[in-house]
């Protein structure tokens, strides 16, 4: 791991003088701090492409509708000749 990050302050010079709080996440970094450390975000260095909190509620909203979806579908299935239910037309 980069603690200190001095592998990202090598491999990207735009966040070399970025305090070592905000080296890994420099857009949670104030405006003033981007701007002291002569990287804001959008301007010297780009914006984040994903939003790990918002992308990880849809996945996990998207995958319990898919279990949901799967368990009302599967609870009406007739028992196939195992004892075990499959679904219906299969």
């Amino acid at each position: 791991h980069d603690k200190d990050g001095s592998f990202v302050r090598r491999y990207l010079p735009q966040l070399r003088n970025m305090p070592t709080k905000y080296v890994h996440e420099p857009w949670r970094a104030p405006l003033d701090v981007q701007r002291r450390a002569g990287c804001v975000v959008g301007e010297d260095y780009p914006e984040r492409i994903v939003d790990h909190a918002v992308a990880s509620k849809e996945c996990i909203a998207k995958i319990a509708a898919a279990y949901a979806q799967e368990k009302s579908s599967t609870s009406s299935a007739q028992p196939g000749p195992t004892g075990r239910k499959r679904k219906r037309g299969t």
